[in-house]
């Protein structure tokens, strides 16, 4: 998980805490449901960022040949399933 992932988790981690206290403490309570539309909005925009970096960078060529490593993948079990019912 990147470090989007870990935001979002605590965003909503640190949200359900602070709602439970407020409603621990009835008063406060009313403030759940701006902090709940806040959690939303900070989601979205933590979703949108794109993962710069050396892990972005990393992760972007790790990613580009996927599908020929997939292809090669699969012809070698096709070449091991042959064997096998020979």
């Amino acid at each position: 998980m990147d470090y989007r992932g870990t935001a979002i988790a605590g965003i909503w981690i640190g949200s359900a805490i602070i709602i439970g206290v407020l409603s621990y403490f009835g008063e406060f309570a009313g403030f759940a449901i701006p902090l709940i539309i806040l959690a939303f909005i900070l989601t979205g925009s933590l979703m949108r960022k794109d993962p710069g970096g050396e892990m972005g960078a990393e992760m972007k060529t790790k990613m580009e040949n996927v599908g020929e490593r997939l292809s090669v993948l699969e012809r070698k079990v096709d070449e091991i399933n042959k064997l096998l019912e020979e």
